[in-house]
């Protein structure tokens, strides 16, 4: 049965009136008729797909992100997908107790390959800018397999290639990751293209002698170790913060598996922690003065050092600062009545389905975009900002909407909407009573 139109658009507001009650109708009787069918069986399972397309979206997005994936991943640099996990499975497999003497046949060839792209991508960006010393790198050939097979076929370099290693390595740094970005390939320096570098360089160095790995190695070693650059850490907008937490950012400093240096308690005390969640509330109500994105920027350094799976960050905030558009961002949602027209910043968390390769990992949007969400907006606290997270409620007629008014691409889904501002002093937040963590715990 064909859904029921929905209104809005340019609908006429009677139209929209006399289509919402018909529409509430059917969704109830379509729900309540769900409900009785067995789940699991083979009626309920025809009966939901004829009554319910609430996954239509999702998909499309899942199926064009497939798509865009296998289209891209081998001859799209900034496609880091690929690259990213088979690093972080590199880094895996020296961090492994006790270590394999040989590890990731089966992958070693699809990672170079991945790294030369990414090597060519950004010494051609770098020469673009009109960077001189960028590196010229020489052609390489391919060994990998299929486009998008993610695993077969198919390496030990030249101690030169990594620095040294001390005998404690100092943490790697990270840089934020986004779109149309406020740090990232600056002067040739990509942080990506020289994490891969330092771990194949270890990961070759340490694996036994293989005729595979040799192979690889050859085609590694051909290509000239990336740009470091001078700063404690290249591409991330908040570098100062780095350098003022008591910790080594030294750029030269290999980029490997480490032993966590645990002499010293954590910078952050338990109570700190706690009074900082307890303080954080969603507030609604905000002074009229603008953000600055420096603000922003520093608070994502934080954002993006949140786990995610296989470090593949499959997410970008949409930052908004302009009224008119903040407005319209606001509106497309359905929490934000009564409060939209006084919030000066608005971030959409967006998730990327072109990081995966299989509709397994569909979901991965969702939670790692949520888990670098709270850590941005405790970073937010802490700048003196406030947020609220609003809820984006999968409504077809709201993502149509929102894709057309941010240019969203088939793949990219809205996980959520954030409100940003400095907090007004006489807004008033929900108590909302959290529930006592013994109700939300059981072992076993």
């Amino acid at each position: 049965m064909p859904r029921l139109p929905r209104g809005g658009g340019g609908a006429p507001a009677i139209l929209r009136r006399a289509v919402r009650p018909v529409r509430a109708g059917w969704d109830e009787a379509r729900r309540a008729l769900l409900a009785r069918v067995r789940p699991g069986s083979p009626a309920g399972r025809l009966l939901y797909r004829l009554l319910c397309e609430d996954f239509t979206r999702e998909q499309q997005a899942v199926l064009a992100g497939i798509r865009r994936y296998r289209d891209e991943v081998r001859t799209e640099a900034r496609n880091q997908a690929l690259l990213r996990r088979r690093i972080h499975m590199l880094e895996k497999g020296l961090a492994m107790r006790p270590r394999r003497a040989v590890f990731a046949l089966d992958y070693i060839a699809e990672t170079v390959d991945a790294y030369a792209l990414r090597h060519a991508h950004v010494a051609a960006e770098a020469r673009r800018r009109g960077d001189e010393t960028a590196p010229v790198p020489p052609a390489a050939g391919r060994a990998g397999g299929e486009a998008g097979s993610e695993g077969p076929p198919a390496s030990r370099a030249p101690a030169s290639h990594m620095p040294a290693p001390a005998t404690r390595a100092a943490p790697p740094h990270r840089a934020a990751t986004g779109g149309g970005r406020a740090g990232g390939e600056a002067a040739g320096v990509d942080d990506t293209l020289i994490w891969a570098h330092d771990v194949l360089a270890r990961t070759f160095a340490a694996c036994a002698p293989h005729p595979v790995f040799a192979q690889q190695e050859v085609r590694f070693a051909a290509l000239p170790p990336p740009p470091r650059g001078a700063g404690p850490h290249e591409g991330t907008p908040a570098a100062a913060d780095h350098s003022t937490a008591g910790r080594t950012r030294d750029a030269a400093a290999p980029r490997i598996p480490y032993a966590r240096d645990l002499a010293e308690p954590p910078p952050v005390a338990y109570a700190d922690l706690l009074a900082l969640a307890r303080r954080r509330r969603s507030v609604r109500w905000f002074r009229p003065e603008p953000v600055p994105r420096a603000l922003f920027e520093r608070a994502l350094a934080v954002a993006a050092q949140s786990p995610s799976a296989c470090n593949r960050q499959p997410f970008v905030f949409r930052v908004f600062d302009d009224a008119a558009m903040v407005r319209a961002v606001a509106d497309t949602a359905m929490g934000t009545r009564g409060y939209a027209h006084n919030v000066p910043m608005i971030a959409v968390l967006v998730g990327q389905q072109r990081h995966f390769f299989d509709a397994r990992d569909r979901h991965l949007v969702y939670i790692d975009g949520a888990l670098a969400a709270m850590a941005l907006v405790l970073a937010l606290e802490t700048l003196g900002l406030a947020s609220c997270l609003v809820n984006w409620p999968d409504i077809e007629a709201r993502e149509a909407a929102l894709a057309a008014l941010i240019g969203l691409e088939a793949d990219e889904r809205p996980v959520m909407l954030i409100a940003i501002g400095h907090p007004d002093p006489d807004g008033l937040v929900p108590f909302s009573a959290k529930k006592a963590p013994g109700d939300l715990l059981r072992y076993g």
